[in-house]
């Protein structure tokens, strides 16, 4: 496993450490858990090696984040609804592709302080009407005009700010809630990718801290694209 330190320049980013590490499901071992010396969880026994692949991924950047913000525990267990719990005194998020895995750790100062990161390929072309169907809305990517993009890679920026948006406020909410409660209202083009407004809903306003507006920033890729949600 190939692992680097990811340099983003976003004052909302400052303080954290972001690792990234490419994995390839097909060369997997249970070994590879001893070897990296990351806790093999017992949720896991019967999993595929596809998924335990690209969980040992994910713990395997969150577990060098967290080294390199010299936390002495960097183990990162399961918890309520298979969410990852992080060491006391920090907060984090992992996501993963079919070949890449990225966490992202910062030091919890606020109780409301947390971070949600989430990395896609753009979505194909015979998906695309699918995924529109159930993650946007014509408002939402009518802001998008001006940045040029295909109607693909609109779908698979949006879904992937809502994913970055919700893995930040799970902690709060406590429970999954869908696509329409989050809804990007604004659209900043940037040098590296663009930077997304969220509102939300009523229902989600009576459960958040703050009822404020939200910003996700993206980073675009050759074949796809990165996104974070820090609170």
């Amino acid at each position: 496993m190939m692992s680097a330190q990811v340099k983003l320049r976003h004052q909302a980013l400052r303080g954290s450490a972001i690792i990234m590490c490419r994995f390839d499901a097909e060369y997997y071992s249970d070994m590879l858990f001893t070897e990296y010396d990351i806790n093999f969880p017992v949720e896991l026994v019967k999993a595929v090696p596809k998924r335990k692949a690209e969980f040992l991924a994910g713990r395997y950047c969150a577990k060098h984040a967290l080294l390199q913000l010299g936390y002495s525990d960097s183990n990162v267990v399961i918890g309520k609804n298979r969410s990852p719990v992080w060491p006391r005194g920090s907060v984090g998020s992992i996501s993963h592709d079919r070949a890449r895995a990225i966490a992202i750790v910062k030091p919890r100062v606020a109780l409301s302080d947390s971070i949600g990161v989430d990395i896609e390929k753009w979505v194909a072309d015979f998906e695309v009407q699918n995924l529109r169907s159930v993650v946007t809305i014509m408002e939402e990517e009518d802001l998008f005009v001006r940045l040029n993009l295909s109607v693909r890679q609109v779908v698979t920026i949006i879904f992937s700010a809502k994913e970055s948006f919700f893995k930040a406020v799970h902690h709060q909410i406590g429970e999954y809630f869908g696509f329409e409660e989050a809804r990007v209202t604004d659209v900043q083009k940037t040098s590296t990718g663009a930077l997304l407004s969220i509102s939300v809903s009523d229902y989600l306003k009576g459960r958040l801290f703050s009822s404020k507006e939200y910003e996700v920033i993206t980073y675009f890729e050759p074949d796809g694209v990165l996104t974070f949600c820090s609170i």
